[in-house]
This record gives C-alpha cells, structure tokens and sequence, in this order.
C-alpha cells in the first residue's frame, strides 16, 4: 500500500495507517522524538496575559462595584429562588440559580448586557468585556447576600404604609402620598417588604391622578359625592336614600380599603331584575378592570380568588353568589381579609410551608343573603336592592367615567388622612360599638369629609346606624324572611325550548323559584307546584311538608316550616290544590313579599 498524492495526513495515526511499511515509519518517528528539544518560553505571551484580567480578579470586581443599572440583585428567599428586579421591565424575576441563561440575562438588563456581555471568547471586545459566567456568578453571590426568608409583598394597588403614609402601586410606577406631597418611587424594597412592580399591570394613570391629588379640595370633594349619589341613585334600595347614602359610603372606604386597620365587605341582595349585575358593571368601568375584577360566583373557588388576588389590594365584585358551591370557603376567605388582610400558611412541593398574605376587598351579589351567623352581620355592609320597572339604570361612557376615575381615586385618597382624624376625634358611638362601629365608621367618616367635614355630621351619621342596629336587631321576623328567602332562593332544574323551527330542542337549565315565579310560565309552573309552590292571584302558596325534601341539609330540616311562614306579614293558613290530588294545607304568602315590594 502506497501513500495517496492527492491524500492530506492528519495525524500519527493516519500516518502508520496509510504507510505501506508501517514498522519503518514507527521507527522513524521514534528517532525523531529522540531529536526534539523544548520550546523556549514565550515571553512577549506572558506578558500580554498579564494585560487582560483574569477571571477570579474580574469578578471580584463585579461583587465590589456591580455594573448594571439595569439589573438589580435583590434577595434570596427561604426556597432557595433568587429576586432580581429589571428596571428595563420593571418587574421582579424570581427564578433559579441554575436557570440565569444569557437570554435571560439579556431580556433583564436590555441593551447594556448587550453592549457589554460576552458569551464565547471569540465574540469579546475591549466593549465587551464581561464574561457571562462571570456576571452570572457575581449575580447569584449577590442576591445570596441577603436572605429574606418568606417574601412579604406590596402588590399592585392602594396600600397603608403608616398613619400618614400611603403606597400607590400602578404596573411599573409607584407614588407616596402623605396627605399633602405626592412623592415617585423606584425602588425595590420598601419598609423591609418587596414591591411588586409590572409593567404590564398598570390600572391608573399616576401622571393624570397625582395633578389631581394636587388641585383637590373641599369643594371639588362635594362635587365627587354628588356625582356618585346620583350614578347609583339610578337603583331602588330599600330603605331609600339612606341606603343610598351608606351605600356611597361603603363604596368610597373600600376604594382605599388598605387604609383602615378593618374593612367591611358589601353584601348586595336581592330578586332578579333588579339590577344587580349593572351596578357591578358601572363600579367594574368606574375603578377600571385591573384593580376592580369582576367574577362569577357559580365557577369561583376559594382558591381561585386567592391565587389571583395574590398581592395585591384589588376589589373583587362577585355576581351570581347564590349559585356558588363554594360559598362557605368564600365566605371564610372574606371573614379573615377583614382586618389587615389574611395571612396563612400554604404548602409546597419541596414540603416548607410559605406565608400567604390576602389584602383583597369584595362586593357579593347574591338573590339571597347567605349570612345566618350574627357575626357575619358586622363583618359586611348589607344592601337590599328592590325591582323597580321606572328605573333604567344607564351606563356612563367610557371617556367619561375614565376621567372620573381619577377624580375618584384623588378625593378617597385625599379624604382618607382626614376621615381617620374625623374617627378618633369623635371615638365610640353608644349603641354602636366594637366591629359595627370600625364597619361602618371608615365610610361615613369619608362621606363626612365630602359633605364639608362637620363633627356633628358624622356623629348623627353614626347614631342613625346605631338606631337602625338596634331597630333590626329588636323585630323578631328575621328566622320568618330568611325561610322565605331561602324558598324563592331555591334552584330547580327546569326545560327550556331553544332554537326555531326544526332547530328547536329542549335544554335543561337551573332557575330559582323566584325567577321562575317572575317568568309566569304555565309549563314552569307545574314544576313549581310539583315542588309544593304554587301561583295564585292573590299571593303564592306554600305547602310546607313537599317543602321539607327541598330544604335537606339546610337549618330549617329540624324545624316546623309553617310555624315559621305563618307569622309573615300577611300570612294566611289555606286549604288548596296543588300538585295534584286533593287540597292540601299550606301557608298563602302575600304578593309583596315574594316581588320583594
């Protein structure tokens, strides 16, 4: 075998393989190695070594005097995740040690890791300088620097800092207001807690609401209260004005709901129809979607609202409450938001618990009222909304209710310093103290300040609410209207006919009785009277013991249903048809009190 004229030789190997005498190539190798001297030391390469920093130097440097305005390392919390926050994004990445990738890198610093990172040799300049690992190292020993444990936050939204201190959080910008100056924020901490920046969140416009915060006064506040009352004037409640009044008032505190050491929630009940789901709607355009989120309550779990209330002092607005499955949980979560927001402990794969803390705030609607504990009375505003075919309540434009909402947010945070002196000052109200009084003293205080901030206003305001209490609490009929709300509360699963013509199919839905007492459908009417609810002209008709089976594993299994019912006002003991077969005896309810009058 010869060697190929045309063949290159690439190395020994290749050499002895392509010999045609493979020993005498052997030995020839092996005299020539005998021959060889070393190389002398490059002395010109040392010395252009030492120029260029090595990389134990490099990134000390890098530990000593961190080069990137756009990267801040942060902390590093009890799972080992690291916090970096990006000035570029302005958000926080919480993520692994591992998992710091140079497009990661580059996606938080921008375009000065660009100009000044290096991945592989070739691609370094005397611009760019720093080696990745070295930067992504320097990184990690920074954040692991400061160990913070379980993370407390300030999400997105209003929050209470101190008495005369208030955080506002909108995406990627921050403002302190102290009453007086509106001050911008930048930074990543605050008072030992976390903030949340993101840029992608925003909810209000800070520009727009600090130049109105600046030019806010006790007059444009009268103008704000007079608006209000006359946007949700538009529904009956029912007790009138009054309930108007709190109603407001409610509304206002739970705009800055973070600002009192308790908030009371809104509970709004009442029939179908009467409008429920458009005030929910107006509030939702009026505070703006990304603080004031609006979900039903027929697909909302308790730990749905949780995990998206996360951090931040959002207003949750609940429709549909009474289809919920879930109620008793929400009701427990809304129960510990009250004061100063929950904190709980939650587990986690790696098997360490992590705190979570709920700052949220929420308006349920519900056609009935769901809350039997007495407890539950002072823990939420309760507002009855009645059916009132003259009112037609109509939604304000888009444009219009945005600039409003600046106009809204400025008089709460404004008069929210002043209602907190407004409540000290005035103290403890006889009759109404304890929770009723930190319930329902934020709101009126707020409403006080609107109206010129007189002492004796909020007193009187407070004094009616203690005399409302004590009435309510005195009239002996709230078992008798909580059975029949419970009744027409009720859901039965009824047929509808949808489509037209050949397309026409039956489908099963669920009603309550009272819509389906609303509905005057002769086919869902023998669905009622198979249930022992039937329509007369001259009230409904209840037949207690076909009653009993629907209201299975509620609190009125155990108790005499017409001993209750009959003591309603207006209630009458009857003999009638219903359901087939011979009369049967039951309770005739007066038509007012099943159309919620």
């Amino acid at each position: 075998m010869s060697h190929s004229k045309n063949r290159k030789i690439k190395d020994i190997d290749d050499k002895i393989r392509c010999a045609a005498n493979k020993k005498d190539v052997v030995r020839e190798m092996k005299i020539r190695a005998g021959d060889a001297k070393p190389v002398k030391e490059n002395t010109s390469a040392k010395k252009t070594n030492q120029s260029i920093p090595q990389k134990s130097s490099n990134k000390e440097d890098l530990i000593k005097h961190w080069p990137f305005k756009n990267i801040i390392p942060v902390c590093e919390v009890s799972d080992g995740m690291l916090l970096i926050y990006s000035r570029v994004n302005h958000k926080f990445y919480i993520i692994k040690a591992n998992d710091i990738k140079y497009p990661l890198l580059l996606q938080m610093g921008g375009q000065e890791v660009f100009d000044r990172v290096y991945r592989r040799t070739e691609n370094k300049t005397d611009r760019r300088n720093l080696s990745f690992d070295d930067v992504r190292d320097a990184l990690v020993l920074l954040c692991s620097k400061l160990q913070m444990g379980s993370a407390k936050w300030f999400g997105q939204g209003i929050h209470r800092l101190t008495d005369d201190r208030m955080l506002l959080l909108s995406g990627g910008e921050a403002l302190i207001y102290d009453g007086n100056s509106v001050t911008a924020y930048n930074q990543p901490i605050l008072d030992g807690k976390l903030v949340e920046y993101d840029g992608g969140r925003g909810w209000l416009n800070l520009t727009a609401l600090k130049t109105k915060l600046q030019t806010m006064s006790a007059e444009k506040g009268k103008q704000i209260i007079n608006e209000l009352l006359k946007l949700f004037g538009q529904w009956r409640f029912a007790e009138g004005d009054d309930d108007l009044e709190y109603f407001v008032a409610a509304f206002l505190a739970l705009v800055v709901h973070n600002c009192w050491l308790f908030k009371a929630h809104c509970y709004i009940s009442g029939r179908a129809g009467c409008g429920k789901t458009i005030l929910l709607t107006i509030i939702q355009r009026l505070l703006g979607s990304g603080i004031a989120r609006r979900r039903e309550g027929s697909i909302l779990s308790s730990a749905g609202l949780a995990q998206e209330a996360g951090h931040d002092a959002a207003i949750f607005l609940i429709d549909e409450f009474e289809r919920s499955k879930n109620r008793d949980e929400i009701l427990m979560l809304a129960r510990s938001t009250g004061r100063g927001g929950t904190v709980g402990a939650k587990g986690t794969a790696n098997q360490k618990a992590i705190l979570v803390e709920i700052n949220a705030a929420l308006f349920l609607c519900s056609i009935d009222r769901a809350l039997t504990e007495e407890a539950e009375q002072d823990r939420y505003i309760l507002f009855d909304l009645r059916k009132d075919n003259t009112r037609m309540p109509f939604i304000p434009p888009e444009d219009s209710l945005t600039d409003f909402r600046h106009d809204v947010f400025a008089f709460c945070l404004w008069a929210s310093f002043q209602a907190l002196c407004l409540i000290k000052t005035v103290g403890l109200i006889p009759g109404l103290q304890g929770r009723t009084f930190e319930a329902y003293s934020p709101g009126l205080a707020m409403l006080t300040i609107g109206m010129g901030g007189d002492v004796e206003v909020f007193r009187a305001l407070l004094t009616r609410i203690a005399e409302k209490r004590r009435q309510v609490n005195g009239a002996g009929i709230s078992d008798e209207q909580r059975l029949l709300d419970d009744i027409l509360s009720l859901r039965l699963r009824v047929s509808i006919e949808v489509g037209l013509g050949v397309d026409e199919k039956t489908k099963y839905v669920a009603r309550t009785v009272g819509q389906l007492l609303e509905s005057h459908d002769e086919l869902h009417a023998r669905e009622l009277e198979a249930h022992g609810i039937k329509q007369c002209d001259d009230g409904v008709f209840l037949v207690p013991e076909m009653l009993k089976g629907q209201l299975r594993g509620t609190e009125w299994e155990q108790r005499g249903l017409k001993t209750y019912l009959k003591r309603l006002n207006g209630a009458q003991e009857k003999q009638r048809r219903c359901g087939g077969g011979n009369g049967r005896e039951g309770i005739l309810i007066p038509v007012a009190l099943v159309s919620g009058g």
